[in-house]
């Protein structure tokens, strides 16, 4: 865990505490409890250069953004030139996709990722060919035959055992894939959009049902049903599955459905109706009750 310097003014080079100036290399003692910062700074000869090395340490934490190797990037400026990139290196006509390279051996690498259309989520796509390229991402989803998956869009198409790959379905991924596809404005997108969102809720509500609990991740292959394999068991929570659930039930409540349309051919139940039928506003309320009552619990507590 870091220790923050709390109730100090800070500027580039210099603090300010009390109306004193000091350097943060003179804070050390208040800061440096770390021994992976002691073992790390063993690589520097002089005192000098530890201090400016712990000095640098301390900036980074306080700055909200840890250690990686990002640091400062002025991608902003450069979006143009960065489309161009992803448009020439990433884009393939004849697939309908943007497909990760493999620079070892300088290939594309065909394989099914719902990143491959996340260019469309980050606005990172030249919107004046936007209509023949949504077009043609369609066509490639509609290849790809990941829609006939009942519990969402899985990782990947191969089955490894890992849990990043087939048949379990991630959060994150669902969110992707689904603001991609709406981000497009195109019709068609905007509706599988909505299908995979249906889906995902439903999943989500019957497996909740039956166990009671959310989970980081799902089964693709069926509605209703949490994920598994890699190194752990699955994880029950679960922060992003809770919030992704929670921002489709904002963006698509008005349409969501309380049966599943996808699955044995039952019939839709109109989130309006009342007599004789499930409500969906009942269902979709006991969900984010569920979601939100812990929240609260563990902020209180």
């Amino acid at each position: 865990m870091h220790v923050y310097v709390t109730d100090i003014v800070r500027n580039l080079n210099n603090v300010e505490n009390n109306r004193e100036m000091s350097t943060l290399s003179k804070c050390s003692d208040k800061v440096r409890n770390r021994k992976e910062d002691f073992q790390s700074a063993k690589i520097f000869r002089t005192e000098g250069e530890k201090e400016a090395y712990y000095s640098e340490l301390k900036a980074a934490a306080e700055s909200g953004w840890d250690f990686s190797s990002r640091w400062f990037i002025l991608n902003a400026t450069n979006k143009e030139e960065w489309m161009e990139s992803v448009h020439e290196i990433l884009w393939h006509e004849d697939v309908g996709a943007w497909l990760d390279y493999d620079i070892m051996n300088n290939v594309r690498r065909n394989y099914f990722y719902p990143t491959n259309i996340a260019p469309l989520w980050t606005g990172c796509f030249d919107i004046r060919k936007g209509r023949q390229q949504i077009a043609k991402i369609l066509k490639y989803l509609e290849k790809t035959r990941i829609m006939i998956n009942l519990g969402g869009i899985p990782a990947t198409l191969e089955q490894s055992g890992e849990q990043w790959d087939y048949p379990n379905a991630w959060p994150p991924l669902q969110y992707i894939m689904i603001y991609a596809l709406d981000a497009s404005g195109d019709d068609w997108a905007q509706e599988l959009a909505y299908q995979i969102s249906e889906k995902w809720v439903r999943s989500n509500y019957k497996t909740f049902n039956e166990t009671s609990a959310m989970y980081e991740k799902y089964d693709a292959t069926v509605s209703g049903g949490h994920g598994s394999g890699g190194e752990y068991n699955v994880q029950l929570g679960f922060g992003w599955t809770n919030g992704v659930i929670m921002e489709l039930l904002d963006k698509y409540g008005d349409r969501l459905t309380a049966e599943d349309r996808f699955e044995d051919n039952k019939p839709l139940v109109s989130s309006i109706a009342v007599d004789g039928s499930v409500s969906t506003f009942g269902q979709v309320l006991t969900l984010v009750l569920a979601l939100v009552v812990p929240l609260v619990i563990g902020c209180i507590g």
